[in-house]
């Protein structure tokens, strides 16, 4: 093992932050907060925990996978990754620039308040109208502000 376990773990957790989110473009698990925890034992072996924003995802091997390719290059003994249901997943988790770049592809997230904002006109005239949108992380939302459909990540604030 190379360098200390804090170093390596840091490390490991910010090539684990990186990896993009298959559905979301150019939107990392990082920027969502999917990654909970990294842990490196005394046999230089690496695990990885991550909370997805919906547990039944089908991104979710994708996501593992391209998290344990991502950590390997750091010539590590092995590495895991592990999807914990507990803390649940929260939109308040998504950070500044995730919600950002969610903005630009239209989706909407609410703020730590529980507000949405429409990402195409700036509204906050939205109301639900169907519990799964495009995705199961994603719920259909109204704007009549715009009168727009639009996507919303699921799950609550407070969470």
């Amino acid at each position: 093992m190379m360098g200390s376990r804090t170093t390596l773990e840091a490390r490991a957790r910010t090539l684990a932050a990186a990896v993009l989110d298959p559905e979301l473009g150019d939107v990392t698990i990082g920027e969502l907060g999917l990654v909970r925890n990294v842990h490196v034992d005394d046999r230089g072996c690496v695990e990885v925990l991550l909370t997805p924003t919906f547990l039944g995802c089908p991104a979710l091997s994708l996501i593992a996978g391209d998290v344990e390719r991502a950590v390997k290059t750091l010539n590590v003994a092995d590495v895991s990754v592990r999807f914990v249901a507990t803390p649940g997943w929260s939109p308040a988790e998504i950070s500044a620039g995730g919600r950002e770049k969610l903005a630009k592809l239209g989706i909407g997230v609410a703020s730590p308040e529980g507000n949405v904002q429409c990402p195409y006109c700036g509204s906050d005239e939205l109301a639900p109208q169907v519990p799964v949108g495009s995705t199961s992380c994603r719920s259909v939302w109204w704007c009549s502000g715009c009168r727009t459909v639009v996507d919303v990540m699921r799950g609550t604030v407070d969470s």
